[in-house]
């Protein structure tokens, strides 16, 4: 496979590619975050999102992947790789709607926030798998637009 820019998702993407016993582990556990906390709620929204960074980070730590969630405060980055934590802190958006949507980047008061600034790895049925994009790598960080109060991604541009 060619590289993502990113080797501690490389690592992850090929891991889980080798190891199907973790693949379906993480894709059950995502499917069960889903159907018993509906983020169709959006009160739901922040404790879904939050299982899901912890969920990647437990499949790439099962992997060998030494990351761990930066918590609900950090800003931007959503996992910090414990071995290289300058080269390897990722954000993560996910989905889960049986309908191919834009994907929120930033959300600003008075704003549409600062965009997709940081490595962002997607989440979401809809896609054949994790999908990593880093803004400085991949053309698909030049498809945000600002939809006033946030700024969006198309959802064909990350599928690409």
């Amino acid at each position: 496979m060619t590289s993502s820019g990113s080797a501690s998702f490389d690592a992850l993407r090929d891991g889980l590619a080798r190891d199907v016993g973790v693949r379906h582990e993480l894709e059950g556990a995502l499917r069960l975050n889903v159907d018993r906390v509906s983020p169709s709620d959006r009160g739901n929204r922040f404790i879904v999102g939050g299982a899901v960074e912890w969920l990647v980070a437990a499949a790439a730590w099962s992997l060998g992947v030494l990351t761990l969630p930066g918590g609900h405060g950090a800003n931007g980055f959503d996992l910090v790789d414990l071995q290289d934590a300058a080269r390897g802190m990722w954000s993560v958006k996910s989905q889960s709607s049986s309908k191919k949507a834009a994907w929120r980047i930033t959300n600003g008061l008075g704003g549409s926030g600062r965009g997709l600034t940081e490595p962002t790895v997607f989440v979401s049925p809809q896609l054949p798998g994790l999908v990593f994009v880093d803004p400085d790598r991949h053309a698909a960080a030049g498809e945000t637009y600002d939809a006033r109060d946030a700024v969006m991604l198309p959802f064909a541009a990350v599928l690409t």
